[in-house]
């Protein structure tokens, strides 16, 4: 297969394999996200912003259905390749930003409301006079 997809009665397209977005849509979306995606998810979507960022507005929906099987498991490939090393897990199938982007590698525990009013009570000075 190419490495560029040619539309009918158009310019080709840059090669999937050498777009210069891959990293700045990967790290948008999982930021998006809360810092992690299962690969599949992400994929999909990397795809989907890989074609949406080729094609001018007014082109979407006749370039839709010229998208091939086989181009798009293209596409998947090349954008599952740029994930950088140190977002992968060998214990799970998430993708996650590394500490180093600003996000924490371990998802936080979710406090309900009334735990984070507790807390807030417990740090406060009025809670320390009360113990």
């Amino acid at each position: 297969m190419s490495l560029e997809a040619t539309l009918p009665g158009e310019t080709s397209w840059p090669s999937p394999a050498a777009w210069p977005g891959w990293t700045q849509h990967i790290d948008e979306v999982l930021q998006a996200a809360g810092g992690g995606l299962h690969w599949r998810r992400l994929e999909s979507v990397l795809v989907a912003r890989y074609c949406v960022s080729q094609l001018a507005a007014g082109e979407r929906d006749a370039a839709a259905h010229c998208l091939t099987d086989e181009l798009i498991r293209w596409i998947g490939a090349c954008a599952l390749a740029s994930i950088p090393e140190e977002y992968l897990s060998r214990q799970s199938g998430l993708v996650r930003l590394s500490a180093a982007a600003g996000v924490p590698s371990q998802p936080q525990k979710r406090q309900r409301p009334a735990e984070a009013q507790e807390t807030e009570l417990a740090a406060s000075p009025e809670g320390k006079r009360r113990k």
